[in-house]
């Protein structure tokens, strides 16, 4: 479990216990990528002040907003 191993299964597993820690692996590493990718977005500053747009000094206000609560 130290080196990485997600859970274990004793042997001879049953059927629906199997495919249930299976399911479980899976979601993790779907929630695991999705965080990464989400940390990395945030770090890139990508999460909101390039996909909102903007020029006006009301949405620059809200774009300091914004960025003060994700480093917060």
């Amino acid at each position: 479990m130290r080196l990485g191993a997600f859970d274990y299964v004793i042997k001879p597993p049953a059927a629906d216990e199997f495919k249930l820690t299976i399911e479980r692996a899976l979601e993790h590493s779907r929630l695991w990528r999705e965080n990464q990718f989400l940390r990395a977005e945030l770090e890139a500053g990508g999460m909101y002040g390039e996909r909102l747009i903007g020029q006006s000094p009301k949405m620059q206000a809200v774009f300091d907003m914004i960025n003060r609560g994700c480093k917060d």
